[in-house]
């Protein structure tokens, strides 16, 4: 076995191995064939700090991305590995890198309740703005639900031509905005696209001023449009049926995403079935998936044995034979857990019952595995009934 190969298989956690083994020239940025994971990738991940400073002093690159588009740093921050962000971040070139789910590591630390790692990104992110960070041609699209753009050249920006030369500052340009989006999707227009530019320097501290006829700038996150976002996955989370069906009656998108990048659908407490009823009747996409495990949430649903709201999702459009990261369907979660009715209901809509997931298992297996005989048992009745 080389070096390399031996580099992927050491203990990490043996920081004075890993420093003998690159001692003796092996690679530090060997990568995984498949993942494209480098040894840096996983002892951040696994939050062995000094074993990566010591790959880093042995010159492992942590601007590697692995395939799905992960720095060394997005491990870090995802499992929460503190003292590991905070070496990372002196050596990533681009510490609000997105990843191929557009996930910096400071939205994969929020995402996983890792709350110190989180503040600790943002003050780390804010004093880099503070310091006279230039944004330059910021561009945002803000899409309507209701039809594609019919003219490309219809901006909002147009729309927000300030005539009356008067100054104006960041709430007052705020609510013009808003009051603009209001009425495009009133008209069920296409906002098309708000083109920003924006320069922040240690000098701008005070009240944002402009003049009429320059390019407005927008934070998109700070507008009430966003806020009503949160505030309907908020209500979801909580299960306060009453507070949903007064936002969307208000108007809010029901696919609209949270700071996390989760719908309401996707984040609702799951054993109020009328909730997620409401949410599917307004509009819900039943088959939105989770950007990371691409589970839909039906396969939450399954997993948990709720099988009132599994029948609503199917009864509204969601496909059960969608297959999460690791190939489970639903069926495959709901054996797992031994959720005889749940499972009931899914065999008579799962095209093949006898799919296996990526590690070779079917649903059937995995009742035995878990010793839920009465599961297995139905399951295997079932599948002897078919043949």
């Amino acid at each position: 076995m080389g070096k390399d190969a031996d580099m992927k298989v050491v203990r990490l956690g043996h920081s004075a191995l890993v420093k003998a083994l690159l001692d003796a020239g092996a690679d530090p940025n060997a990568s995984d064939r498949v993942q494209q994971l480098t040894v840096i990738h996983d002892a951040a991940r696994e939050g062995f700090l000094d074993s990566v400073r010591v790959l880093i002093d042995h010159g492992a690159d942590v601007n590697h991305v692995d395939q799905k588009g992960n720095l060394p740093l997005h491990l870090a921050a995802r499992e929460g590995h503190l003292e590991v962000v905070k070496l990372l971040l002196e050596h990533t070139v681009d510490s609000q890198a997105a990843n191929c789910e557009e996930s910096t590591a400071l939205m994969l630390a929020r995402d996983f309740k890792r709350l110190k790692t989180a503040e600790f990104l943002e003050e780390h992110l804010g004093s880099h703005l503070r310091k006279g960070y230039q944004h330059a041609a910021v561009r945002s699209k803000i899409n309507s639900p209701f039809s594609r753009p019919r003219r490309s050249n219809e901006m909002v920006a147009q729309e927000c031509s300030f005539t009356d030369r008067r100054r104006m500052t960041w709430q007052s340009m705020f609510n013009r905005l808003i009051q603009v989006f209001s009425r495009a999707l009133n008209k069920r227009k296409t906002c098309a696209a708000v083109q920003i530019s924006f320069q922040w320097t240690e000098q701008q501290t005070g009240p944002w001023m402009m003049q009429a006829g320059e390019e407005v700038p927008v934070l998109l996150h700070r507008t009430t449009i966003m806020e009503s976002t949160e505030q309907l996955c908020n209500a979801s989370a909580c299960g306060k049926l009453e507070e949903v069906l007064a936002l969307l009656q208000a108007g809010t998108y029901v696919n609209g995403r949270n700071r996390f990048g989760r719908t309401a659908l996707q984040v609702a407490m799951l054993g109020n079935s009328a909730l997620v009823n409401a949410l599917l009747e307004a509009g819900a996409d039943p088959n939105v998936r989770d950007m990371i495990l691409k589970l839909t949430v039906t396969h939450d649903a399954a997993r948990e044995g709720f099988l009132e709201t599994v029948r609503v999702l199917v009864d509204r459009g969601a496909d059960v034979n969608l297959a999460d990261e690791n190939g489970n369907l639903p069926l495959h979660l709901a054996a797992k857990e031994g959720h005889l009715e749940v499972v009931k209901l899914l065999l008579e809509l799962t095209e093949d019952p006898q799919k296996t997931n990526d590690l070779g298992h079917t649903a059937l297996k995995l009742a035995r595995d878990a010793k839920h005989e009465d599961t297995a048992d139905f399951i295997e009745q079932c599948l002897g009934s078919c043949e």
